[in-house]
Parts: C-alpha cells; structure tokens; sequence
C-alpha cells in the first residue's frame, strides 16, 4: 500500500541536494563500515533547482570535472510535451562516501550559470 511505498523512499531534503534512501530486499544482515548515518547507506542523490532549459549533457559535463567514473546513472526527468527539463535530477554514485563527498561539493553552490544569491 502507500505506507509500503512511503517506506521504500526516505527523502532528506538539503536545499538543492535530497539524500534518497531506498529500501533494500532483502534487508543487509549487517551494514558495512562505511555506510550512512544509522547504518542506512545512500548511492543515489536528488539534485535540486537546475534550470528547465538545462539538458543532460551539460550536468554530466559538470559532473566529470570532479565525480568523472564515480557514478554509474543520471535520470532528468523532462516534461512530454515541451521536453524541458522538471528542474532536479537524479544521480547514483558508486558509494556512499562518494555520495557524501557529491553532497559537499554541490550543497548550495552555484552552477550552470545560476546567479549568486543577493
């Protein structure tokens, strides 16, 4: 039901960058070192307010100056009828402590010609 759906996705919003948490079947017996806080290990980040007229190609362009073969997937959801982007995306990196270092570097920067804040 819902409640199964909700506990499946854990969304932590941190303006502009959401830590997503899926639920893993079946569940690890034990949590390797490493992982994220309360054992709950994270791979894959919500990017949050890019530009609609941002395409793919331009993230993976940023992405590659410092993250080049550490992640593995790149969902920008887009609207059907206009093809613009929704503004977010959805990175998966290959490991959580990649994820965190991802989440350093982006949280509240400024990027793809996105004015400084005033």
């Amino acid at each position: 039901g819902e409640a199964d759906a909700a506990a499946c996705l854990a969304e932590h919003k941190a303006d502009g960058v959401a830590q997503v948490a899926k639920a893993e079947l079946p569940a690890p017996r034990a949590a390797p070192a490493g992982r994220g806080p309360g054992g709950a290990g994270f791979t894959t980040l919500m990017v949050r307010n890019l530009p609609y007229d941002l395409e793919q190609s331009h993230i993976v362009q940023e992405l590659d100056k410092g993250f080049q073969g550490q992640y593995d997937f790149i969902y920008m959801p887009s609207t059907f009828q206009s093809g613009r982007g929704k503004g977010y995306a959805f990175v998966n990196f290959e490991s959580t402590a990649v994820a965190v270092e991802f989440m350093r570097e982006w949280h509240k920067s400024r990027r793809f010609g996105m004015p400084e804040a005033g």
